[in-house]
């Protein structure tokens, strides 16, 4: 009976060492589980000699931990990150009960037969990324408890005949990345209980007859990323119970029509990254089980209409990155319980009328980054389940009506990088339970009136770089559930009061990065459930108290890279939930006291590169209630000299506490008064930020600089970002 896991890990990592060369060496026993693990070269341990076992390493690092259950120890593993440390065949030896056992990174470059000899309740081995080049073909004869073989990363030629015979157990063997180039008939002789077999990244070019004969219960077979150019007709004779077979990554030049015709209980192929450039007819006769079929990355240019004949239970099938050209209606006619079709990245220039007609199931479809000029009502029709359609990167100019008249369960629809210059009303007829819509990126110029009016359920909608220039009350007409809009890189002159009064529930809005100059009065009374605000990189030169009325609920408000130059009192005194605040990278001269002194709950104020040449008392003076943490105030990059900071203070009754951040300003001495009450009240001062070369002028031989430097030396906490100038 299991009493205790030993799980011992000894880690060799190539470092500059002491003098005295010893290994730095740790452990632990914790929930029944003895981790050993060493961080040094274990070479010039002289204990550590050709007999050295299991039993020694454990006695020799964990001494003091060791207990009476020890002999039923029935976990080790070890590793060692150098590949220098030269390991005895009695390594696994003396640990009675071992059920699992792991070397990696070593320079093993054999597997002895005595290696794992006597191991008979042995049932996991890894013996990966070593440079194992021979195998004892006696060498796992005593494994019979064994169901995982990892072998994986070393540098194996070949698989000895009958390395394996008698492993009844064997359910795993991973012979990943290694040098094999040629495979036998008794290669795997003997696995009868073998269901997963990794032969992926090796060098076999050919898959001779009967190469898997003798594991005819493997459900999953990996032949990826080798050079195979050809395999015998009957190469994968015997596997009666296989799903899923990998041969992807390869160089094969056509359809392996007559290896796979014979696997009926196949679920699961790829066979993308090959040189596939034509499919045939019945190319995958007798898959009647498939489900999954990934043809992506060939050079795919034509699809005989009988090509899919057989697979009637498939349900995804990609095509994607290959060179098809035009799609015809009988290329998909068979395939009735297809959810998924990918032919993203080819050159499709033209479907055929009704060619997903029969795909009344389809659910994702996916022609992104083709050559579609146009959209027609036959080109979608039927297709009364499909959830997802993307049609990104073509060049779509026209949208005819009823396009999607169809689509009454579709959630999202991608139309961005295409030619579109309009959304004319109508287009997104039938689209009732859409959420997502994606427009970026085209070169729309004008949105006709009521356009979205059948989009009642859309969260989601992205006009992000396009040429809008206006916008008016109907706009967006009929999206009374939109939580995101996206205006970004449009060329927007203004937001026009009742523009965005349609969208009573939007969360998000980015109108950033157009050429906004006037930001009319109350133009987001329609909108109170807003809460983030970007109207970063525009032109606005001043706003008032009326610019951001209703808005009660914004936590975040972005003004950055305008033309702002003044900041009144009573600017955000409509915003009592604003957490962060943008406004660097203006020309902001004048701060007025107080005009931050309503936000209680700011988190975040950010001036920095403006043009602030004096602080005062009130400049940055927030009441309390009931916020603890203080607020950070970035004034980084301004024109603040010590002479323009007023003396007065900025202990006010009820001020938040300040993380003032004042580095990169024109600070040559730091004001005794304000700044020692300052830091008596537990605010944070910054003067200096050594991580860049340009600092504040801090001579430090003026004596308007003695207060603090002699208050350094009890508390350098206090002053951890004072300094002087080099």
């Amino acid at each position: 009976m299991l009493s205790w896991l030993l799980f011992a890990s000894i880690v060799s990592v190539c470092s500059n060492q002491d003098v005295d060369n010893k290994p730095s060496c740790l452990c632990t026993n914790k929930y029944d589980i003895m981790r050993l693990s060493c961080r040094d070269s274990l070479d010039d341990i002289s204990s550590l000699n050709d007999t050295f076992t299991g039993s020694d390493l454990l006695e020799n690092f964990c001494g003091d931990l060791l207990t009476p259950s020890y002999n039923s120890a029935r976990r080790l593993e070890i590793s060692f990150g150098s590949g220098s440390v030269h390991l005895s065949d009695q390594i696994f030896q003396n640990v009675p009960n071992l059920s699992s056992a792991k070397i990696a990174f070593t320079d093993m470059r054999n597997v002895s037969c005595s290696l794992l000899a006597n191991l008979r309740s042995l049932e996991v081995l890894e013996l990966w990324y070593n440079r194992i080049e021979n195998i004892c073909p006696d060498a796992f004869h005593d494994l019979e408890s064994v169901i995982s073989i990892t072998l994986s990363g070393n540098m194996l030629k070949e698989i000895p005949d009958l390395a394996f015979q008698g492993l009844r157990t064997l359910s795993i063997l991973d012979l990943d990345s290694n040098q094999i180039s040629m495979l036998s008939a008794q290669s795997f002789e003997g696995l009868n209980g073998l269901s997963f077999l990794n032969l992926g990244k090796n060098m076999l070019s050919y898959v001779p007859c009967g190469a898997f004969m003798a594991v005819k219960n493997l459900r999953e077979l990996k032949l990826s990323s080798n050079q195979i150019t050809d395999m015998c007709g009957d190469a994968f004779e015997g596997l009666s119970s296989i799903e899923t077979l990998d041969i992807s990554d390869n160089l094969l030049t056509e359809i392996p029509s007559q290896q796979v015709t014979s696997l009926n209980t196949l679920k699961f192929l790829n066979m993308d990254y090959n040189r596939f450039e034509n499919i045939s007819a019945r190319s995958f006769e007798n898959l009647m089980n498939l489900r999954e079929l990934n043809l992506a990355k060939n050079t795919i240019r034509i699809i005989d209409e009988d090509a899919f004949q057989d697979v009637i239970r498939l349900e995804k099938l990609d095509m994607s990155d290959n060179e098809i050209q035009a799609v015809a209606a009988s290329g998909f006619k068979r395939l009735i319980n297809l959810r998924t079709l990918v032919l993203r990245s080819n050159k499709i220039q033209y479907i055929e009328p009704g060619s997903f007609v029969k795909l009344s199931k389809l659910e994702e479809l996916d022609l992104s980054n083709n050559s579609l000029k146009e959209l027609t009502p036959d080109l979608l029709s039927g297709m009364y389940l499909l959830r997802s359609l993307t049609l990104d990167l073509n060049v779509i100019r026209k949208v005819q009506p009823d396009s999607f008249v169809d689509l009454n369960s579709l959630a999202h629809l991608s139309l961005a990088h295409n030619s579109m210059v309009a959304i004319p009303k109508g287009m997104f007829r039938g689209l009732n339970e859409l959420h997502d819509l994606q427009l970026n990126n085209n070169k729309i110029k004008m949105i006709e009136g009521s356009a979205f009016e059948e989009l009642a359920n859309l969260r989601s909608l992205g006009l992000w770089n396009n040429e809008l220039l206006d916008l008016d009350e109907t706009s967006f007409e009929g999206l009374k559930n939109l939580e995101f809009l996206s205006l970004r890189a449009n060329q927007l002159h203004s937001l026009k009061s009742g523009s965005l009064r349609p969208l009573t529930n939007l969360r998000k809005l980015d109108v950033s990065a157009n050429m906004i100059n006037v930001l009319m009065d109350r133009s987001f009374v329609g909108n109170p459930s807003l809460t983030e605000l970007d109207i970063s990189q525009n032109y606005l030169h001043r706003l008032n108290k009326y610019s951001f009325a209703g808005l009660n609920y914004l936590e975040t408000l972005n003004l950055y890279r305008n033309k702002l130059n003044l900041i009144t009192k009573d600017l955000f005194t409509e915003l009592p939930q604003l957490k962060n605040l943008y406004l660097h990278n203006n020309d902001i001269k004048h701060l007025q006291d107080s005009s931050f002194a309503r936000l209680s709950n700011l988190e975040q104020l950010n001036v920095q590169v403006n043009s602030l040449s004096y602080l005062t008392g009130g400049t940055f003076y927030v009441q309390t209630y009931s916020k603890t943490t203080p607020l950070t105030v970035n004034v980084k990059l301004n024109h603040i000299r010590s002479e323009n900071i007023a003396p007065e203070g900025f202990n006010r009754p009820n001020a938040r506490k300040l993380i003032l951040e004042l580095q990169k300003n024109f600070l040559t001495y730091i004001p005794e008064k304000p700044f020692k009450e300052f830091l008596l009240q537990n605010n944070t001062l910054k003067i200096n930020d050594f991580t860049f070369s340009y600092q504040n002028p801090i001579n430090c031989r003026s004596p308007l600089n003695s207060w603090w430097m002699a208050s350094r030396q009890q508390n350098p906490e206090a002053y951890e970002f004072f300094g002087c100038k080099s």
